[in-house]
């Protein structure tokens, strides 16, 4: 985060003493969420969807079991690796007036 204030100085008795203004411009600049995510064992089914099923069935309950019970799937445990949705944030801000 950059901040530019207007500064004015005092010299009252050989000290100075800064008074700050409420900030001219405020410039602020991130990034978050850069690199993945790596799982040593995850499970992953895969099915072999060859059949025709009415849509309904998988509103009605929980869409893995209506997967298990109309098609057939292959289980296999592997290393996964995850890539995160890194993002840029920019923000501005500009103080108009007093």
């Amino acid at each position: 985060m950059y901040q530019w204030n207007d500064i004015e100085l005092e010299t009252s008795q050989d000290i100075e003493s800064i008074n700050y203004t409420p900030y001219v411009f405020k410039l602020g600049v991130s990034i978050t969420d850069i690199g993945s995510i790596n799982y040593k064992e995850s499970e992953i089914t895969r099915y072999n969807m060859n059949q025709t099923v009415d849509a309904t069935v998988f509103d009605e309950g929980d869409t893995d079991q209506t997967l298990e019970d109309y098609y057939n799937g292959v289980t296999n445990t592997l290393a996964t690796k995850v890539k995160l949705p890194t993002a840029l944030n920019l923000s501005a801000d500009y103080r108009i007036k007093g």
